[in-house]
């Protein structure tokens, strides 16, 4: 049945910045979600910035919030934007 996360987060990512967390095809986004195990969700795509749901367990949401900004800063430095910050 249907387990219910233990945690839920909303990280906000700068629009210009999110074909770049997903990957071509969502290779990048899938490869997250493999390697934390957390479920990612960042389907409306319509607002800037993009409010990007990470839900899990705890420990798999913290590792995929710390690797989604991992990507998002890369992007941002290689788009020569200092537009991202990671906290609120």
């Amino acid at each position: 049945g249907f387990v219910r996360p233990e945690r839920i987060d909303v990280l906000e990512l700068p629009l210009h910045l999110i074909g770049r967390i997903i990957g071509k095809s969502g290779a990048t986004i899938k490869h997250i979600r493999d390697q934390s195990g957390a479920r990612i969700d960042a389907r409306d795509q319509t607002e800037d910035p993009v409010q990007v749901l990470v839900s899990g367990r705890k420990e798999a949401v913290e590792a995929a919030k710390s690797m989604l900004l991992d990507v998002a800063e890369g992007a941002a430095m290689a788009s020569r934007t200092n537009a991202f910050t990671g906290d609120k």
